[in-house]
Parts: C-alpha cells; sequence; structure tokens
C-alpha cells in the first residue's frame, strides 16, 4: 500500500514537470548570428508601435527564409527597367524582388477589390518624391488590373519622379 501511494505521488510529479515544460516557449537569442527566434507571438494590444532603426525578417511561420524585400529605398531603387519589369499576374514577392526595397505604408492603401502597394523616396536635399504604385487583387498577392479588363489598357501600375 505505502508503495503504491509513492508511485502516486511521483507519477504525479511527473506528470506536472511534463505539463510545465511542455507549457513553456523556447525563445533564444544567439549573440553571434544576432538572432532572436519566438516560439509564438500573440498580440492582445491595440495600436502598438514598434520601432526599429535597422532589421532583417528572416521568417514568419515556418523556417524558410522570407524573401520580401526589408530595408529603406532609396534613389536608385527607381528606374524605368524595373517599373517595365512589373507585369500582370505576378505575386507581391516577385514586385517587392523586383523594387528590392520596403514597400511604404504611407503611400499604400486598400480599396475594395484592390490593394494599392507603393514604394516611395523622398530626397532629402530637392525634396522629389519617386514613386511606383502597384495594383493588387483584394488579398495583395497577384499584381491585378484595376479596371477589370473593362479598359482596352491594363492599369496595374503607376510612376512618377524617375
Amino acid at each position: 500500500m505505502e508503495e503504491r501511494k509513492r508511485m502516486r505521488k511521483t507519477l504525479a510529479s511527473l506528470a506536472l514537470i511534463f505539463a510545465s515544460h511542455s507549457a513553456l516557449a523556447v525563445d533564444t537569442f544567439d549573440l553571434n548570428s544576432k538572432k532572436l527566434t519566438l516560439d509564438a507571438v500573440v498580440v492582445t494590444y491595440n495600436n502598438v508601435v514598434v520601432t526599429l532603426n535597422d532589421f532583417a525578417l528572416n521568417s514568419v511561420g515556418t523556417s524558410a527564409p522570407y524573401t520580401g524585400a526589408t530595408g529603406a529605398c532609396t534613389a536608385a531603387h527607381f528606374t524605368t527597367a524595373k517599373f517595365n519589369a512589373i507585369s500582370l499576374g505576378m505575386s507581391a514577392s516577385q514586385v517587392a524582388a523586383i523594387m528590392g526595397c520596403a514597400s511604404s505604408p504611407t503611400f499604400s492603401q486598400h480599396q475594395g477589390s484592390f490593394t494599392i502597394t507603393a514604394w516611395a523616396y523622398t530626397s532629402p536635399t530637392t525634396f522629389q518624391t519617386s514613386l511606383i504604385s502597384v495594383w493588387f487583387d483584394s488579398t495583395g498577392s497577384t499584381v491585378s488590373d484595376a479596371y477589370s479588363g473593362q479598359s482596352p489598357t491594363p492599369y496595374f501600375k503607376s510612376s512618377q519622379g524617375f
């Protein structure tokens, strides 16, 4: 009988240890690579603002590297060749790869059945803004005609300042 009580206590202790261990997140930071790995991120706040001076997004929801652009745009990102390389049916990641810099939330917007994603750079000396805007479907994933084929010429991108 005594042995049975001791076994119950041992099993209860082990169950508690395993339960508490599996509930802990496994977040790590490697000082050499300067990579922070988060087991999970749960946001329960409204109007959260995070300022990062320098970062690279390696992956989200997978171990596969993130292939989108994360750096700020410069004047060199705005060329006729890059603008002409953007075509109907491209994915958002293909357009991001062509642009090579992060899109601008200030100039981007969602309008009904489409999303306009814009890349912008304002010269600190002339204050001229270079801008490339691209129309995507409502999910923001595929370059789409803003007029859904109703116009003889598809309208899916615009540019200014270069």
